[in-house]
């Protein structure tokens, strides 16, 4: 997704946590919750609703959402601010005035981002931290891997067959050639296209070094290159 701005202000959610109650799932219709997606997220306005509970909320915006930058959650009716906010270090603009809760001073909340941030990480120890980082580590592959599906799902929608007009008859006929290959499978080439699904997830994970990076990308390809020739050896024998 392409979205880079968000306004949800002044629309009576209540609660952003995926792992809500089941009255909290009522009251947002049966699905409650922040769904993981918009990795190009920069700017999130939710601002003026009823959100009381933000629960792991702070984690899966952190995991798919690695470009926010800032976040309003102010005049909302939120009763306890939770220390995993602290680990979305890509924010440069947070407001969570207006709140309920009774946690931290106003004075912080009055601050500068870094300063709440800083705060809210001071509050949890090392192993929460990382625990915290692990899961949104989890949520950024849960995300990719829907992408994948996702375009996965539109590729299989499109047309498998082309018909020729008089005009474009050379053209209709390599596309239809295209569209065949895709189809040919074996019990090699579903195993490589898993294996490919499964690498671009992992390419697309922020929390991978450059190194490890640049290695699953060239491993990606070598792959990508087997899946060729597995499919051209199917169309020799199928010719």
């Amino acid at each position: 997704s392409a979205l880079s701005t968000l306004v949800l202000s002044h629309n009576r959610i209540t609660i952003l946590a995926t792992k809500s109650s089941s009255l909290g799932e009522e009251e947002n219709g049966g699905s409650g919750g922040w769904k993981p997606g918009l990795p190009s997220l920069t700017h999130l306005d939710l601002s003026s609703n009823k959100i009381t509970d933000l629960g792991d909320f702070p984690i899966v915006l952190g995991g798919c959402s690695t470009q926010i930058q800032r976040l309003k959650l102010n005049n909302n009716e939120i009763k306890s601010i939770p220390n995993s906010l602290g680990l979305l270090s890509s924010l440069n603009h947070i407001d969570l005035r207006g709140n309920p809760q009774r946690g931290i001073r106003a004075a912080i909340l009055d601050g500068n981002c870094d300063s709440m941030l800083l705060y809210l990480r001071n509050r949890m120890d090392g192993d929460t931290i990382q625990r915290l980082k692990d899961q949104q580590c989890e949520m950024g592959k849960l995300a990719a891997k829907n992408a994948v599906g996702k375009e996965r799902l539109e590729n299989e929608k499109r047309p498998s067959s082309f018909k020729s007009s008089p005009s474009s008859g050379g053209r209709n006929k390599a596309a239809m050639s295209k569209q065949a290959s895709s189809n040919l499978t074996s019990p090699l080439a579903e195993t490589l296209r898993k294996e490919i699904d499964d690498l671009t997830i992992q390419v697309n994970n922020v929390y991978l070094s450059e190194a490890k990076k640049y290695a699953m990308k060239k491993k990606l390809a070598m792959q990508k290159a087997k899946l060729i020739k597995e499919e051209r050896r199917i169309r020799t024998e199928n010719a």
